[in-house]
């Protein structure tokens, strides 16, 4: 009797580990179980059941709808039952609101037939998607340094047909490379670049002394105090001690550039709330 394929053996260890009220198998655990039922070597199934090309078992309609990867912090690959809570509140705010920030980003870029455009992975490629709405022939780059995302996003762009150069790495690394820097883009969409502090200001130096970009749109958190909250926030504190203190820090750090947009939002469940400014390199 020819033995049933590696996708179709693991998904019947998965339906039976479940059955027992488990809530997560481990990678090596699943392969020694498939390799045991068919007769194969761990070996054989590198990459069959954690990959994410055609025919592996990540992109198995079953296991997308009922099952997720995640990669622990000592880089442990875990099978989890249900879907990924991250894909239904995608980066902790409602999707909604972040398609409607993302459309208002993406309307800078109207009339532009093939603009190069680099933005931050994420599960489903809400920007992306924003994007393609409004230049269909985009060309498209993104970094992310959470590999279990960046997997996830591959998956997704198989789905979605979409072509995307993917860096794994992080985005204020990113920018001080050469695959930066040597060239132009149309627009530069960081998201979610935490507080503003020294960390920020490392990132908004770099943009502003490349001019690699023509656009760049930053999303940020935002207090409605305009306190700085990083643990070096004393010290911008003491530099912007009153009035439109994260907007001067932002606008002090991109002198080659002006801003054009600027607004803040909130998602869903009491969510933190956030901001973001849209700026043009200066003629």
């Amino acid at each position: 009797m020819q033995n049933k394929s590696a996708v179709n053996v693991a998904l019947d260890v998965l339906r039976a580990h479940f059955s027992r009220s488990k809530t997560s198998m481990t990678n090596s655990d699943l392969k020694r179980k498939v390799a045991e039922v068919n007769g194969q070597s761990d070996d054989v199934l590198h990459g069959t059941l954690d990959g994410t090309s055609v025919g592996t078992l990540r992109v198995h309609p079953e296991y997308a709808e009922k099952y997720h990867t995640r990669k622990t912090n000592s880089g442990r690959i875990m099978h989890r039952k249900g879907p990924d809570d991250r894909e239904n509140d995608e980066l902790g705010f409602g999707c909604w609101i972040k398609a409607k920030t993302n459309t208002r980003i993406m309307a800078n870029l109207k009339g532009l037939k093939t603009p190069n455009v680099l933005t931050l992975a994420s599960l489903k490629g809400e920007c992306v998607k924003k994007l393609f709405d409004v230049c269909p022939d985009a060309i498209i780059s993104s970094v992310e340094m959470d590999e279990d995302i960046l997997d996830k996003w591959e998956i997704e762009q198989k789905k979605l047909g979409i072509d995307c150069q993917n860096y794994l790495g992080r985005f204020q690394d990113f920018i001080r490379t050469p695959d930066y820097y040597e060239q132009s883009w149309d627009l530069v969409n960081a998201d979610v670049m935490g507080y503003p502090g020294t960390g920020q200001s490392k990132i908004l130096t770099t943009i502003n002394e490349t001019k690699a970009c023509r656009f760049f749109a930053l999303t940020t958190q935002y207090d409605p105090q305009g306190n700085f909250r990083n643990q070096d926030g004393w010290k911008w504190d003491a530099l912007y001690p009153s009035g439109d203190k994260k907007g001067n820090f932002v606008r002090d750090h991109m002198s080659n550039y002006k801003e054009i947009d600027r607004w803040h939002y909130k998602g869903e469940n009491k969510r933190q709330p956030m901001e973001v400014f849209v700026f043009e390199v200066k003629a």
